[in-house]
């Protein structure tokens, strides 16, 4: 038995919302205990920090490695530089203003952290995800852990690659100001002009899906609930993003992560967002244009 089993339960009860797509939300994810344990445990308050080489050092004395992950970057020295300025020409994507780090914590201290670490990464915990969500009959790899994002962290919006089965998000921030900073994911739809683009992924399954600019989508809601759950199965209308802006020498972004993969070795064709017209967009003029 884990002391976390209660939360198999919460996720085989959980509800699905619609809008604007498929999705699971579950507050209050942790029993208030477990949760108060969890986000004053020395490796996830790591707080109050002169500067970001500060920072750095006490993440890695803490336990936590830099991760490659998309919208940010391996190097420290990179980073900080780019963080003296946040000078746009250093960004990880055309469609973002910077980028950030992001450490995994790897080597768990604190007792109620480990116990959390081993639950994370349970067959209890994945089979509960996959049995919500009907996903069965694939061969699966899973990717999880207990993640701190620094300030610069940007993903544009996308709806993850074909290959992604499941995406998950818990906010574990050790801070009472957390839910109002600037941080967290967007949950969002296209805008009308550019719906078209999730008609076109797919009927186009050959063609990967990409990263687009801010300004073709709305932000829906923002998962800022601190000690929530957010679930989805990506597909062609799961855009989501993220523009971390705020002070991470108080506290760092963290959250549990999960994705589960199927295995596969296909490679599919990349089609960034310049291939879509960005004035005025016909759809049916496109598709013409695209394969003639």
């Amino acid at each position: 038995m884990n002391r976390f089993d209660y939360i198999l339960e919460r996720i085989n009860k959980s509800k699905f919302n619609q809008s604007p797509y498929q999705y699971i939300l579950i507050d209050n994810f942790f029993n208030q205990d477990d949760f108060e344990s969890i986000i004053q445990a020395s490796e996830i308050n790591t707080s109050n920090y002169q500067d970001d080489n500060d920072l750095i050092d006490s993440l890695e004395r803490n336990g936590f490695e830099i991760i490659y992950f998309p919208g940010t970057t391996q190097n420290k020295k990179k980073y900080i530089n780019w963080h003296k300025e946040k000078n746009i020409s250093s960004a990880s994507s055309n469609t973002c203003e910077g980028f950030g780090i992001t450490f995994r914590l790897s080597n768990p201290k604190s007792t109620i952290i480990s116990e959390l670490n081993d639950f994370l990464m349970s067959e209890s915990f994945i089979n509960a995800l996959l049995s919500k969500f009907n996903i069965s009959g694939v061969d699966i790899e899973y990717d999880a852990g207990i993640q701190k994002y620094l300030d610069g962290y940007e993903i544009s919006p996308h709806p993850d690659i074909r290959r992604k089965l499941l995406t998950f998000m818990v906010n574990i921030n050790p801070s009472n100001s957390s839910e109002s900073n600037n941080h967290h994911t967007h949950i969002q739809s296209f805008k009308k002009k550019y719906s078209f683009i999730s008609d076109f992924w797919r009927e186009n399954r050959h063609i990967e899906r990409a990263w687009v600019p801010w300004e073709w989508s709305n932000t829906e809601f923002i998962h800022n609930q601190n000690n929530s759950l957010i679930v989805f199965a990506p597909d062609n209308k799961t855009l989501h993003a993220v523009k971390a802006d705020y002070d991470h020498l108080k506290y760092q972004r963290t959250q549990l992560y999960g994705n589960i993969w199927r295995k596969s070795k296909k490679k599919l064709k990349a089609m960034n967002w310049e291939k879509f017209d960005k004035d005025k967009i016909h759809r049916t003029n496109f598709f013409k244009r695209l394969f003639s």
